[in-house]
């Protein structure tokens, strides 16, 4: 955010972090971050990987040891997305509107967003490819409105 001209600060704007920020920081290597994963575990999601955190190792190079069937296969990528939607959410949340979202509350949007986009995904198909274009993407606390907030502040 900050080398995009939206945040006067490089830093990480969690409480007591303090560290660069970046994308990977913001999803995987901030202590919230990794509680939210934590907290992502197959408890919630009882498709994911049984005993496993979500690292971004396990991101980059594989969920799980098992092979995963087409239809868990597909679970497990729409509840990272969502995941990592829901803490992108939460901190603009925080730069925002300056509301500091608990991990446990991070994660029961994840979980929301992921089962939509589940029987989104799993519903009726019309047409013989559906495009990604056809997901609905949401726009609520853009960079763009969080730089006019920024602005008008």
């Amino acid at each position: 955010m900050h080398s995009r001209g939206l945040l006067q600060s490089a830093t990480c704007p969690r409480p007591g972090c303090g560290a660069p920020e970046s994308v990977r920081h913001l999803l995987w290597e901030c202590s919230t971050a990794v509680d939210q994963w934590a907290t992502a575990g197959s408890l919630q999601f009882p498709y994911l990987p049984a005993g496993e955190v979500l690292t971004a190792q396990l991101m980059l190079y594989g969920v799980g040891l098992s092979p995963n069937s087409k239809k868990d296969f597909t679970r497990i990528w729409l509840t990272l997305a969502a995941t990592k939607d829901a803490i992108w959410t939460s901190r603009n949340l925080l730069v925002g509107r300056h509301m500091q979202i608990p991990p446990v509350a991070v994660i029961r949007m994840a979980a929301a967003q992921s089962e939509r986009l589940w029987l989104q995904a799993a519903g009726p198909r019309t047409q013989l490819h559906r495009s990604i274009a056809s997901v609905p993407i949401r726009t609520k606390e853009t960079d763009a409105a969080l730089k006019v907030k920024a602005a008008t502040a």
